[in-house]
């Protein structure tokens, strides 16, 4: 027996073939459809993918061929951060700062340019 790859647990199994995405007539890109995962790709923005609400809205947008055109990165979530220093005197708030989660890595990162590092 084969054992099934980590991933299709996580996007489903293909259905569809890798096919073109036509705009004015024209190829310009690639998506392969998957059960809970589209992947995208074009030559001006690589390959990424694009997955559950974030995915159905998307394409009610119109997918890569809407306004937005082809994803720019694999999903993310931002979150900011309040920090906060308690002492003797009370709390200072120090300030806050954005962090970003890439949600297929799990790397955890601070947004640059934005508030103290904690």
């Amino acid at each position: 027996m084969h054992d099934i790859p980590r991933d299709t647990a996580k996007w489903g199994f293909p259905i569809t073939s890798e096919s073109g995405v036509r705009k004015n007539g024209r190829v310009v890109g690639r998506f392969s459809e998957f059960e809970t995962t589209t992947f995208y790709w074009s030559s001006g923005s690589g390959a990424f993918e694009v997955h559950g609400d974030i995915r159905r809205k998307y394409m009610d947008l119109g997918g890569p061929r809407g306004e937005l055109g082809f994803p720019l990165s694999d999903e993310k979530v931002t979150f900011v951060v309040d920090v906060w220093d308690s002492g003797p005197g009370g709390d200072d708030h120090l300030g806050k700062y954005t962090k970003v989660l890439d949600m297929t890595s799990g790397t955890e990162r601070r947004a640059p340019g934005l508030g103290p590092t904690p």
